[in-house]
């Protein structure tokens, strides 16, 4: 149950939420690193129920390589999930936050209402983008238009209270709904707009912009640089 992958070095991350059609965790989540020059299986990393519960979707993830730590966004119930590359433990975080959870909206998709089984969905916590110097993890709802982020830091220290952690959150404005996300090197933040058929940006002054608009970009998801 593919859900997004990343090549890092010499290594490609995939992650499994376990949960076929969004339906529940079957088993346990498990993030899996393959060599890319062997194509052998180096790592599993589990993460269990405690972290990804049954009604859990783990969505999209960023490698903080700064602290050896991988950030996973839950669309299923919201959260964020803090992944330690090193020990292989992992905690949840922020799930309890409204940042993480979805807004009231119904998104237009094409022009119609996004509905699933009939329904207006709530697709919590799931764009997800790490600034290139690592202080800042940026995240979002699919089914909302405001920005978050928090610092990288606060994520990582596990002495932080709930309330504590909450309050290093910072709201950053109103935004496309977004499916992906990813930063350039230049700090601009790029966004899968899906009521538009685009793909918008934006820039470090907090100022959005279009890409790119055309009827053929049909549910922009994941983000990728070409170097």
């Amino acid at each position: 149950c593919v859900q997004s992958i990343v090549a890092r070095g010499n290594s490609l991350f995939v992650l499994d939420p376990a949960s076929p059609k969004m339906e529940g965790v079957m088993g346990e989540a498990k993030l899996y690193e393959f060599d890319l020059s062997t194509n052998d299986l180096k790592r599993t990393y589990t993460i269990g129920h405690a972290v990804a519960p049954k009604k859990s979707y783990l969505n999209d993830f960023r490698i903080d390589d700064h602290r050896g730590k991988v950030y996973i966004t839950d669309s299923g119930l919201g959260g964020i999930v803090v992944l330690d590359l090193e020990s292989g433990t992992s905690r949840r975080v922020l799930d309890r936050h409204a940042s993480t959870k979805s807004e009231n909206v119904t998104l237009l998709v094409d022009g119609k209402p996004f509905l699933m089984r009939g329904r207006s969905p709530k697709v919590h916590s799931d764009g997800i983008a790490l600034e290139k110097d690592g202080q800042y993890l940026y995240y979002h709802a699919l089914t909302g238009y405001q920005l978050y982020r928090v610092p990288a830091a606060a994520l990582n220290d596990s002495h932080l209270s709930d309330s504590a952690l909450a309050s290093k959150v910072e709201p950053l404005g109103i935004t496309p709904a977004p499916d992906g996300m990813i930063f350039d090197q230049r700090g601009n933040l790029y966004m899968a707009d899906l009521e538009r058929n685009a793909v918008a940006f934006r820039t470090p002054e907090g100022r959005m912009k279009i890409l790119v608009e055309d009827e053929r970009i049909e549910w922009a998801s994941a983000l990728s640089l070409d170097p």
